[in-house]
């Protein structure tokens, strides 16, 4: 992805974490913590707790869902936005 070794830990840990807490139709692999990488490269982004564009991507590329979907009450936004306080 070009984005740096300790930066892409942190994603593949908030990933390996979001799968492990949850049953889903398509649970998310490798390619999720590839895909949040490249984006956030492209973006000149860091995987950063207080970065909203980070906690939307992740939101966005772990649940299939699109970003407009995204509210503060979510399980599934809590539980992304936990594992990012976590692991970021």
């Amino acid at each position: 992805s070009g984005l740096a070794e300790a930066d892409c830990r942190k994603i593949v840990s908030i990933v390996r974490a979001f799968r492990r807490e949850g049953t889903y139709k398509h649970p998310p692999t490798i390619r999720e913590s590839i895909k949040i990488a490249k984006v956030l490269k492209e973006n000149k982004e860091k995987p950063l707790c207080g970065n909203e564009f980070f906690k939307k991507l992740c939101f966005h590329v772990l649940t299939h869902e699109p970003v407009t979907k995204m509210t503060k009450p979510s399980k599934s936004f809590r539980r992304i936005e936990d594992l990012i306080k976590r692991y970021c």
